[in-house]
């Protein structure tokens, strides 16, 4: 009986850190600001700031997200393991999940259209290794066309496991209508 306890036990603390395939955990009990379906959408939540940015690009990005069935999450810094996290794309359950603090003032704007591009890459890499039905990824480009300066950005932040798909998320943060491209994997698959 001593022994089956201490396994109930250990398996209750543990089980929690099994669950790391992604990259954070989330607290969402309490934690969700607002579900995002479209640009008019942050317009509302955050009406006080300047939402000057491609609303073209952005407005592509959400479409193609609502005909993926994945939805778009705003939360609160406190619920990411690590708060220096601006978000996450979760293939287990398609979502992006967002930091608020990325759209908290004027100067990080940018910063979320960067995030939003880069959780989509990873959308766009779930795509590439079958479907968004699934806890795979794979990447969409050859490594050797991946900028320099992302190989080295990367390679400073993550694990070594996670730089292929980590330093072509990043790329396509930067590049205009990148994560767009690559996100017609999700479509041909669907076909």
């Amino acid at each position: 009986m001593k022994k089956f306890i201490l396994i109930f036990a250990s398996a209750i603390f543990i089980l929690p850190f099994l669950n790391h395939r992604e990259n954070l955990s989330l607290l969402e009990d309490n934690s969700l600001k607002t579900q995002i379906e479209d640009l008019e959408d942050l317009k509302r939540a955050y009406p006080k700031l300047n939402w000057n940015i491609d609303h073209k690009e952005l407005n592509q990005l959400f479409s193609y997200f609502k005909m993926l069935d994945v939805d778009v999450y705003i939360f609160t810094n406190e619920s990411f393991e690590d708060p220096r996290i601006n978000g996450q794309y979760s293939p287990s359950r398609n979502r992006i999940y967002l930091n608020e603090r990325i759209i908290n003032n004027n100067r990080t704007i940018s910063q979320f259209l960067r995030t939003i591009r880069h959780e989509g890459m990873h959308l766009a890499q779930d795509c590439r290794a079958g479907s968004i039905h699934n806890t795979r990824s794979k990447k969409i480009y050859s490594l050797e066309d991946v900028p320099e300066k992302y190989h080295q950005e990367v390679e400073r932040m993550y694990e070594k496991r996670h730089w292929k798909l980590e330093k072509e998320s990043f790329w396509a943060s930067q590049t205009k209508d990148m994560t767009l491209k690559s996100l017609q994997y999700c479509f041909k698959k669907r076909r």
